[in-house]
């Protein structure tokens, strides 16, 4: 084996190798769901979902991450305005929901339903993370 086989190998493994360990990670969780649908009598439809949809997410995130060139994503200026996008917007969120909270609790409202506080954390989520795409692209 000589010293272009090593690197041409080294090459592959840069590549290649996170894929394949997403990919047996998949293939060993679909696995344990058959065994688990085998022993127990039922397949499990949820955790099969959301096992192929990390295991798709993981390889387009890989896809993506793969740089062409050698310039740095963001410099001191893109950093500081993505700090304070962040902690204006969770601030701010969380203004949103105190504020809410004591209205509700104003308005003879004994309960709040957790649908409704689990929908504006994932809205959340999604603004922040739409938001730091588009700081950090620009």
């Amino acid at each position: 084996m000589g010293r272009n086989d090593r690197s041409a190998h080294a090459k592959l493994v840069e590549n290649w190798g996170k894929i394949f360990i997403y990919s047996c990670c998949y293939l060993g969780s679909l696995l344990g769901l058959f065994i688990g649908s085998i022993v127990y009598g039922e397949f499990l439809n949820g955790p099969f979902i959301g096992f192929t949809f990390i295991y798709i997410l993981f390889i387009a995130m890989h896809i993506i991450k793969r740089k062409k060139n050698h310039v740095p994503d963001m410099d001191e200026r893109i950093a500081r305005n993505l700090f304070r996008f962040i902690a204006y917007a969770s601030h701010i969120s969380l203004a949103i929901i105190f504020i809410s909270v004591i209205i509700l609790g104003l308005s003879g409202e004994e309960s709040i339903p957790l649908v409704y506080l689990f929908g504006f954390f994932i809205a959340y989520h999604w603004a922040v993370g739409i938001g730091t795409f588009i700081i950090k692209r620009t």
